[in-house]
């Protein structure tokens, strides 16, 4: 029976995880898992009956982190998916005693047993579908944001809802079971459950305004670097104006008094060094202009200037004007971020680093292309496409690859968004397109 009740449990729980988590897991690999998980669960469980709930609980949580890296992420969604199952037990009870007039403490058949536990597997998928939904919501755009202390205090919470849901069953053990004392018993713990999502959808919401209001620091940090760099585009312009007059009557006198060498040299000692500084890429940042979407004006202008102050030659070119991105404005500056930032680590290791850039207003398919292309000299370290958006795979070495991994984590959460990567002499290229 042990084994059964271990099957029947990891089921229940992993059907929350499903919904829950934000990371996707493959069917077939997630049938094998409940497998092996609840054979362990039950032989365990020939020692403790108890110890099934524990056993299954770490094994969410190692799943998670294989899959993602986090052990808290993992340990708020197995609690999270235990509450659950705890208020759907319930939930199935009140749902026997007063709507189909069933005594639950009779003696059943295996049949009825079953049936007992598909509605348990019901109400725990509509439960976690909904919270799933809400969730996912709420943390779409800050889930590598959580702060730590954050997320210990939901895990804190969490521990402690366990806690007193099973203390209050075990304290019910030692009365006569009734459907009244099951009634009351399925009330507290739906009211705590809802006073529960309602403390942690709060501390959602205070994280992530603080996200936004970071992130709108952020911005207004780059446009204001932006304008910066414009006000020295600006006065720079005005003195070549300024000298403009003083040049042409310059230059007109080695004319009239048909002075070539004197010219010459006038030319390359102060019109030659004064033209190289009007061509340098640094004068490419105006095209900028175009970009009306505030958000990807600021995240460019201050990749572009970062890239520029470590000797990177950036060129930018943009078809149409770009008025809006249909994602939100914290993720396209996450993807930027990370997409320019791997650009320019890798760009700066070339003797002659530069960075392409090309934004394209797609009105045919009302789509915006973006397109970066950098220069990549490692030879000996190329990388693997098929594996870069893997977590931890990199070739620079330990503890790094983790930008494009979040980057795909991104990505996949958006049906509107493509992103095609390929290395092509020496070339690694992004083309990422937003509909």
């Amino acid at each position: 029976m042990g084994y059964i009740y271990a099957l029947l449990f990891s089921i229940s729980i992993y059907i929350c995880v499903l919904n829950l988590s934000i990371v996707k897991f493959e069917k077939k690999n997630m049938i094998l898992w409940i497998g092996v998980v609840s054979l362990i669960a039950g032989t365990i469980g020939l020692i403790n009956n108890g110890l099934i709930i524990l056993v299954v609980n770490l094994s969410v949580v190692l799943m998670m982190y294989l899959q993602q890296k986090i052990v808290l992420t993992g340990i708020i969604t197995s609690i999270f998916s235990t509450i659950i199952f705890v208020v759907s037990d319930y939930v199935r009870e009140l749902i026997a005693i007063e709507v189909f007039n069933v005594d639950i403490f009779e003696s059943i058949g295996f049949l009825e047993y079953l049936s007992m536990w598909i509605l348990v597997y019901l109400i725990s998928y509509l439960i976690s579908l909904v919270l799933g939904f809400f969730i996912r919501k709420k943390v779409s755009s800050m889930e590598m944001y959580l702060r730590f202390k954050t997320c210990i205090l939901i895990v804190i919470i969490l521990i402690l809802t366990v806690v007193i849901y099973y203390i209050n069953i075990i304290l019910n053990e030692g009365y006569t079971p009734s459907s009244n004392l099951v009634k009351v018993n399925g009330a507290l713990f739906i009211t705590y459950f809802i006073l529960l999502l309602v403390v942690v959808f709060s501390v959602l919401s205070t994280v992530k305004k603080e996200i936004k209001l970071k992130d709108d620091i952020n911005q207004l940090e780059n446009l204001r670097e932006y304008t910066k760099n414009l006000e020295d585009l600006y006065l720079t312009f005005r003195k070549f104006k300024h000298d403009h007059t003083n040049i042409i009557t310059s230059m007109a006198g080695y004319i009239e008094e048909n002075d070539m060498s004197g010219l010459k040299e006038f030319f390359e000692k102060n019109i030659s060094p004064l033209t190289c500084e009007l061509n340098m890429d640094k004068y490419s940042i105006l095209r900028l202009q175009n970009i009306k979407a505030i958000e990807l004006k600021g995240i460019l202008s201050s990749k572009i200037i970062v890239a520029q102050n470590q000797n990177i030659k950036v060129s930018i070119d943009i078809i149409g004007s770009i008025d809006k991105i249909n994602i939100e404005a914290l993720d396209i500056c996450r993807i930027i971020g990370i997409i320019l930032d791997n650009s320019i680590e890798a760009a700066v290791e070339c003797r002659n680093p530069e960075i392409k850039i090309a934004l394209v207003n797609n009105i045919n398919n009302n789509s915006v292309q973006m397109i970066f292309v950098n220069n990549y000299c490692r030879k000996l370290s190329v990388p693997n496409i098929s594996k870069i958006f893997e977590r931890n795979y990199s070739t620079k070495g330990k503890n790094r690859g983790l930008g494009l991994s979040n980057l795909k984590e991104i990505i996949n959460k958006y049906d509107n968004v493509i992103l095609d990567t390929s290395i092509k002499e020496n070339k690694f290229i992004q083309i990422l397109e937003i509909y």
